[in-house]
């Protein structure tokens, strides 16, 4: 038994915004010091589905010693009549109405073994991208399996391949052609915000999920303190997802009234929790208002990519290149907090990575390998905290961070494929692992436990 598995966090013991930050049922601040973890479900399951139960177990052990008070994790994925590349499997929909209840008992596993720790989890109901199956599954679902046009995605069975017995490695492949109605991957997606068949699609799983009781603790889902908060979709893009247009301040925008729709239906199910947008907040300010200034939007949230929007290259290992994504990110996070204090909500900053030394694996067969050091991601995560915790300090806004992502145990030089070809790296499947994976032993790991000695103190003062 782990060291950490005592007792449930207690009942009624809720977390509460108040003013711009969150308090729990004490009146006692509450820091999100949280970790993305989307992977922890497909862990929980059984053996046989691809889970392994010792390693989610170890993880969540040095999670609970580093500090972690939040995980956020997928709560929605769905298969396809035939089996579809770039996907996490199992999963628990495997076609429209049909669930799996074994991925339903490894969620109920997840939340509670999460819940022994007083770990909390920020439940994911839905996704933009392709790696869970997400909304374009729901699209195809309702167009008669109309196949999905993937965009570039991480192939890790095309050469190159290993010789010495383990999985990998692996490469970029191009787009696929688009589908028979000539939309790409954006366009393909968008199409959920106007299809009401793929809507209802949706809100019958999210329906099922929030009226759910815990088969292992018992409790209802909606009434677990264990569950901080629920989010509609993963980094929700406006209609014109290929970009060519911002949405305005109203809701004529599908996107928006369709968010506000489904987080108005989450609140009335869940009252006594949380719940945000899953938002980026990279697309305007007038979009960032307009999603979550409602009523039924309790926190804001923002993520940032400084490599993947061009604002760092991890083959560069120069102090400018690190200094640019330094100072992209004090700009963006600035605009963001303030935006946030325009409508008097608090933010966490929900989404932020970083990849590894990767340019002292120029010349290693794995650009991405886990063997490299991460010295510009721990010097990069330490400016983030730094703005993030003294905004907290001074209560104007941030109320909490979450990097991207949680591979625990993973390793790039052992992986193995699991029986449905899954090696749950930190990284989603359309990924190359160990990209933005955040691994047990790595120094990372140490940095979070400086941060949550730093909200001890502050409490104790």
């Amino acid at each position: 038994m782990s060291q950490f598995e005592t007792t449930q966090i207690q009942q009624d013991d809720f977390i509460r915004v108040s003013e711009l930050g969150f308090k729990d049922s004490h009146d006692k601040p509450f820091f999100i010091q949280g970790i993305n973890y989307w992977s922890c479900m497909n862990l929980a399951a059984e053996a046989e589905m691809g889970g392994n139960l010792t390693r989610l177990q170890v993880e969540l052990d040095r999670l609970k010693e580093v500090g972690v008070n939040v995980i956020r994790i997928m709560a929605a994925t769905e298969g396809a009549s035939a089996k579809q590349p770039f996907r996490v499997y199992p999963v628990m929909q495997p076609s429209p109405g049909q669930w799996d209840e074994r991925m339903f008992v490894a969620l109920d596993r997840c939340i509670a073994e999460a819940g022994k720790r007083n770990i909390r989890v920020l439940m994911v109901m839905g996704n933009t991208w392709q790696w869970t199956g997400g909304i374009a599954q729901y699209v195809s679902w309702a167009n008669d399996d109309l196949q999905i046009p993937y965009p570039r995605s991480w192939d890790m069975k095309a050469a190159p391949q290993r010789d010495d017995g383990y999985a990998g490695w692996g490469n970029w492949t191009d787009a696929e052609a688009p589908s028979q109605g000539g939309d790409d991957f954006m366009s393909f997606q968008a199409r959920f915000y106007e299809d009401t068949k793929a809507q209802e699609l949706y809100e019958n799983h999210l329906l099922k999920v929030l009226n759910r009781t815990n088969s292992i603790t018992g409790r209802a889902y909606v009434h677990d303190p264990t569950i901080l908060a629920w989010e509609p979709l993963n980094e929700p893009q406006t209609a014109d997802a290929a970009g060519k247009k911002i949405a305005g301040t109203s809701e004529d925008d599908p996107m928006i009234a369709w968010h506000h729709k489904v987080s108005s239906l989450i609140k009335s199910k869940a009252p006594h929790q949380l719940s945000t947008t899953g938002s980026e907040a990279k697309q305007s300010e007038a979009l960032f208002k307009s999603l979550h200034a409602h009523h039924s939007i309790d926190f804001c949230c923002a993520h940032i990519w400084a490599e993947i929007w061009g604002y760092y290259d991890m083959l560069d290992g120069s102090s400018n290149s690190l200094q640019k994504a330094k100072h992209f990110a004090s700009k963006y996070l600035d605009k963001v907090r303030s935006w946030s204090n325009d409508i008097s909500k608090p933010i966490i900053l929900e989404e932020f990575g970083m990849a590894r030394d990767n340019w002292k694996n120029k010349d290693s067969a794995y650009t991405y390998s886990t063997k490299a050091s991460t010295t510009h991601r721990d010097a990069y995560f330490s400016h983030l905290f730094e703005i993030v915790f003294s905004s907290f300090q001074q209560r104007t806004g941030f109320a909490g961070l979450m990097p991207w992502s949680y591979g625990g145990l993973f390793d790039t030089e052992t992986q193995q494929y699991n029986s449905f070809d899954m090696v749950l790296a930190g990284d989603p499947p359309q990924e190359p692992p160990g990209w933005f994976s955040v691994l047990y032993n790595d120094s990372t790991m140490g940095l979070m436990s400086k941060w949550h000695e730093q909200v001890v103190s502050l409490f104790v003062c």
